[in-house]
């Protein structure tokens, strides 16, 4: 699952389902930062599972 920044692109037209005070607490919850080399790695991880 991806987090976003308040300064992301996709930020303000992303309805979010939880929310975290840091990127840490996100991150320590198994979300990965939207955009960022682990999210691209785990975009492509699910479309080979496919």
């Amino acid at each position: 699952m991806k987090y976003h920044q308040p300064d992301g692109r996709w930020y303000e037209q992303t309805e979010a389902e939880v929310w975290f005070a840091s990127t840490q607490t996100a991150e320590r919850a198994g979300f990965v930062e939207a955009g960022s080399k682990a999210s691209v790695e785990a975009t492509a991880a699910k479309e080979e599972d496919k």
